[in-house]
């Protein structure tokens, strides 16, 4: 084609322009490697106002309790582990023998009831170490006088703030120039933030708690949310079906998915999410198999299944799968059960905080560089731990 005058910047073809080579340059990495950071724009979030904050979780206590020294069956007396939400007038059940006993009063070990036996009409039966007494009612005597009040505190926890800092810096002569692959400013900005967001996302997730003096300041790191999951009571097992490491069931899968969900929690919805690897989500896909039944016929053009989502009998949890999980040995045969609103982000500043120091307004001290970083000063807080879980060490899938 003939082009008449004088020729132009823009008047090649578009594939000649230098700027055309940055779209052409392949980039390999993880897709979407921040879901936690993501997800927590629509969870709670909270401003710290000091360096460590703290919460406080109260659970249920369990009329359950096991008894820890033997009995006869004439015995008056009997020792569980912690009698703290029984009283006077409380009707426990031995579940050994199937006796009622009525307790009339409690030593002040909070652990040696005095009892009544064989109420009802049951038969007085010894009890062994590990035997439980069920709590099953109150009977209290025609013009008794008040009953005993029964206090229940909760479990403090505390975590800090971590800083976290991500920087970028170009040279003025490196900012001047015309590159090939288009502006080096913008791109090492662009990866500036993507660093920086998986940064947060490691800390978010596997950080731990310290304090330490370094170079004469102070120093803190915080409690990812595993890692309270872990500490604060939560559902962690290994893989172990058939008492063979690393083997996992459906059965057993699912029966680690019900323990968490029976426990609730008072406030928020119930739903919870699943974060792990394809490599273990390939493996429960797997277990699936192992359990079902898949129908070949002539001319199919697919096969396998797909599976991300589980029902089972409390509970209805959705799977993601975590791009940065598959880069460790250790994680990548990981589950991590949790409850997205009973997580709440703390920070000291709500917003990310972004410095510039810019050669041209003589802000850079000098230095023939345009620099800058983000910054966040941030802390999980985990509440409800029990009613999240971790399964760990997924590696091969057996029927059930």
């Amino acid at each position: 084609m003939a082009i008449k005058g004088i020729f132009t910047s823009h008047a090649g073809l578009i594939g000649e322009r230098p700027n055309d080579l940055a779209s052409n340059i392949l980039k390999i990495g993880y897709l979407g490697t921040t879901p936690m950071t993501t997800l927590s724009k629509g969870m709670p979030m909270e401003q710290a106002t000091q360096r460590a904050f703290s919460w406080i979780d109260d659970t249920h206590i369990s009329g359950n309790q096991t008894i820890t020294a033997a009995a006869g069956a004439n015995a008056t007396t009997i020792v569980v582990d912690d009698a703290g939400i029984y009283t006077s007038n409380t009707l426990v059940l031995s579940e050994a023998t199937g006796e009622t006993l009525l307790i009339t009063a409690i030593a002040g070990d909070n652990k040696t009831l005095t009892v009544i036996r064989g109420i009802g009409g049951t038969t007085p039966g010894a009890v062994a170490v590990n035997d439980t007494l069920q709590l099953i009612g109150k009977a209290y005597a025609e013009g008794s006088g008040k009953p005993e009040p029964v206090t229940q505190q909760g479990t403090e926890y505390t975590n800090f703030v971590q800083i976290v800092k991500t920087g970028w810096a170009i040279t003025r002569t490196a900012k001047r120039i015309t590159h090939l692959t288009g502006s080096k400013l913008a791109q090492n900005k662009a990866q500036c933030v993507a660093y920086h967001a998986e940064a947060l996302e490691y800390m978010s997730l596997w950080g731990v708690k310290s304090t330490q003096i370094v170079d004469g300041k102070r120093l803190a790191t915080t409690n990812g949310i595993v890692t309270q999951i872990e500490n604060y009571g939560g559902n962690v097992v290994s893989a172990n079906t058939g008492g063979v490491p690393g083997n996992i069931s459906m059965k057993d899968f699912l029966n680690w998915l019900r323990i968490c969900f029976d426990k609730k929690a008072m406030e928020g919805s119930n739903e919870r999410i699943i974060l792990t690897s394809s490599a273990a989500l390939e493996v429960i896909n797997n277990a699936i198999v192992l359990d079902s039944t898949y129908q070949m016929e002539a001319n199919e053009t697919e096969y396998g299944v797909s599976i991300n989502k589980i029902r089972g009998i409390n509970f209805n949890v959705t799977i993601l799968t975590h791009p940065l999980m598959v880069e460790n040995a250790t994680w990548s045969k990981e589950m991590y059960l949790i409850h997205p609103g009973l997580l709440k982000r703390r920070k000291l500043e709500m917003d990310t905080i972004t410095q510039e120091f810019l050669v041209d307004s003589n802000t850079n001290s000098g230095i023939d560089a345009d620099e800058g970083f983000l910054l966040d000063e941030t802390g999980w807080e985990v509440r409800g731990a029990p009613t999240m879980g971790v399964l760990r060490n997924i590696q091969n899938a057996v029927a059930s």
